[in-house]
């Protein structure tokens, strides 16, 4: 019997409206940002609650690999609700460090999809398989996190 595979699970996301017109009537630059969602190996402990895994959102400016924003994220209580509050995040970001690009390069995956609204705000987003400048950083920091409390 063959059986069809589920349906992909629709995710809605949302963005304040206000974080919205703070956007539109932002300055924008020619700059690129490279962007990744990613499992981060270190466990952290919310309450008395299990250890959970979470993940990092980094933006990294494509020129010069300077770090624009990092936010963790977990998976609680889904996967489905953290990756509705990705857009707003990355959207946070990028203002807090007041950049607003016009190219978002992301890794593909859920991202894509996720920051599809980015382009009603004229910011373009596309997918590469290789991130120079963001993977440097994210080595880096992955690095820093393996070496404990004190260093090494």
């Amino acid at each position: 019997m063959d059986i069809m595979p589920p349906e992909p699970e629709r995710i809605e996301s949302f963005i304040d409206p206000k974080l919205i017109d703070k956007v539109r009537s932002s300055p924008k630059s020619r700059s690129n940002i490279e962007l990744d969602l990613f499992l981060v190996p270190t466990p952290v402990r919310e309450g008395e609650g299990r250890p959970l895994l979470p993940y990092m959102l980094l933006s990294v400016d494509a020129r010069n690999g300077v770090i624009i924003g990092q936010s963790l994220l977990t998976a609680d209580p889904s996967l489905q609700v953290m990756w509705s509050g990705v857009p707003q995040r990355v959207l946070g970001q990028l203002l807090e460090a007041g950049q607003l690009p016009s190219e978002i390069t992301v890794r593909s995956g859920v991202l894509p999809d996720l920051l599809r609204p980015l382009a009603t705000m004229g910011i373009k987003v596309k997918s590469a398989r290789h991130l120079a400048k963001l993977d440097s950083a994210k080595n880096s920091l992955l690095d820093f996190l393996s070496q404990g409390p004190g260093g090494a």
